[in-house]
């Protein structure tokens, strides 16, 4: 479990869909997650209140969900342009403003679970090109999934690899210089919490 992996002082978790939050908060309690706080907000909104705040942002992002045939699941339209390019759209206005909470050191995490290049590849590019501080990374523990449709580090698991319905995820370094005088902009913590472990 990433949690675990990473070991956070604190972990954030936003869900943007008032409905999910029910399903989030009971998860991280079933896992027994600590401390953990649980925000509804728009990623402009966390963008706005706690920019560079974060050592480690992870998005997984919503996307056309066509893994979810893999699984067995009805997906309709997951393979139709329409869709891939509505949500390639959404998914660069998430990283836009997941990026601005990444602090100078820090990574953003991109994952989704779609096979589409417009949706993956093509977006950690366009990220790369319009924020020049952030590095794609190497990650030596997936270097056998590393995608062949990118000079950019990236990695996709497939169904018939036996990992899973398949999925796609990049890990983005923030090589910003960090400025020892300046101090983080604001805090989450401004933001009304829905719930949390305390």
């Amino acid at each position: 479990m990433a949690w675990r992996g990473m070991n956070p002082a604190e972990l954030w978790c936003n869900e943007v869909i008032g409905k999910r939050l029910p399903a989030l908060i009971s998860n991280l309690k079933r896992c027994r997650i600590s401390p953990v706080f649980v925000v509804n907000a728009d990623t402009m909104i966390l963008a706005e209140t706690a920019r560079q705040t974060a050592d480690v942002v992870l998005v997984d992002a919503p996307c056309s969900g066509q893994s979810l045939i893999a699984r067995g699941k009805k997906s309709p339209g997951c393979f139709h342009p329409a869709t891939i390019n509505m949500n390639a759209n959404r998914q660069r206005r998430i990283l836009a403003n997941s990026m601005a909470l990444v602090k100078p050191g820090g990574c953003l995490i991109y994952m989704t679970c779609t096979y589409s290049l417009k949706e993956n590849e093509r977006n950690v590019e366009w990220l790369l090109k319009k924020h020049t501080q952030f590095e794609a990374q190497t990650v030596d523990a997936v270097t056998d999934y590393r995608s062949s449709h990118t000079e950019v580090p990236c990695y996709r698991l497939w169904p018939m690899q036996g990992e899973g319905a398949g999925g796609f995820m990049a890990v983005l370094k923030n090589n910003a210089t960090p400025d020892n005088e300046r101090q983080p902009e604001g805090t989450l913590r401004n933001l009304r919490i829905r719930w949390n472990s305390e």
